[in-house]
């Protein structure tokens, strides 16, 4: 399984309890266009923009002061946080966007 397939299997699960705007997806060592596309294209609700009623598929510093319900973190490299203070906020603002459920998924090479 990809980090694609991971994502979009989570994420229709979560649409069966909340709205489409109470999810954030955080990509915290790749951008988050390919991420947003690839979901987009399993037919799922997901926008760079966190005021629609979509989930939001962004960076951390794109969510910061945009608390949800649910936040899904991604980490694809065992070093994303290891690279310097600036990855270790960036994943704290992420990890703290989450009001009741925040899932960190980390894919190992």
């Amino acid at each position: 399984m990809n980090l694609y397939d991971v994502l979009s299997s989570i994420l229709r699960r979560l649409l069966d309890q909340h709205a489409p705007h109470e999810i954030g997806i955080v990509t915290l060592d790749r951008g988050p266009d390919s991420v947003r596309r690839a979901l987009a294209e399993r037919n799922l609700p997901v926008s760079d923009d966190s005021r629609l009623n979509a989930a939001a598929v962004i960076t951390a510093a794109g969510i910061r002061g945009h608390e949800r319900q649910v936040i899904i973190v991604t980490i694809t490299s065992p070093d994303a946080l290891r690279r310097n203070f600036g990855a270790a906020i960036d994943a704290y603002i992420a990890m703290s966007r989450a009001v009741k459920q925040l899932f960190v998924i980390e894919l190992a090479a």
